[in-house]
C-alpha cells in the first residue's frame, strides 16, 4: 500500500464529501443533514479509500472502521462551521 495512493483516496473523499455539502447546503436549511447526505453521496470514495487501506497486511479493520467515523465527526463539525 503507498502513502501517496492512500493520501489521494483520502483527499478524493474529503473533496467529494466537501463538494457533496456545498451542493446539498443550496437546497437543504439543516447543515447537519447536509453533512449526512454529503457522506451517502460519497459512499463509493470512501469504499475505495477504505478498501485500499485494508489491503495492507498490518491494516486492522475494527481501527479502520473507528478512524473512518472519527473522520467523519471531525469533518461534520468543520463543515457545519461553515
Amino acid at each position: 500500500v503507498s502513502d501517496v495512493e492512500l493520501t489521494a483516496r483520502a483527499d478524493a473523499w474529503r473533496g467529494c464529501v466537501s463538494s457533496a455539502y456545498s451542493t446539498n447546503r443550496s437546497s437543504v436549511e439543516d447543515r447537519n443533514l447536509a453533512a449526512e447526505m454529503a457522506f451517502v453521496a460519497c459512499q463509493t470514495e470512501e469504499d475505495s479509500l477504505v478498501s485500499y487501506a485494508l489491503q495492507d497486511p498490518g491494516a486492522d479493520a475494527q481501527f479502520l472502521s473507528e478512524a473512518m467515523t472519527d473522520a467523519k465527526a471531525r469533518m461534520t463539525t468543520e463543515l457545519v462551521a461553515l
